[in-house]
């Protein structure tokens, strides 16, 4: 599933938090909603990383994030940070990590 202004949700939330924690200059709101400002962060991140510049998260874009964010001392961190509703994690929380309708999982 891709992203793109307009997009909402949850997906668009974990997008937001995970940018933040890749480009932690100017943070997005997490709030869901794909607007101007996410997609902005979107477009430099894309620039950053080589790739096709459009401000879609599509495939290629999705895969580079999912990769940086393993990257991460505490990639779970995202999931647990406050802007995304104080959610706690279970045992297996599940992360749309942004590939062709795949889900993966972190183990706690």
């Amino acid at each position: 599933m891709n992203l793109r202004i307009g997009s909402q949700g949850d997906s668009v939330k974990f997008l937001q938090s995970s940018l933040n924690a890749l480009i932690p200059s100017n943070p997005l709101k997490v709030d869901g909603i794909f607007g101007k400002l996410t997609d902005e962060k979107v477009r430099l991140y894309q620039r950053n990383k080589g790739l096709v510049v459009d401000g879609v998260v599509g495939v290629n874009t999705q895969k580079a994030i999912s990769d940086d964010i393993k990257k991460l001392p505490n990639p779970q961190a995202i999931l647990t940070d406050p802007e995304i509703g104080n959610k706690k994690p279970s045992n297996l929380v599940p992360l749309i990590i942004l590939s062709v309708g795949l889900l993966y999982f972190i183990r706690k």
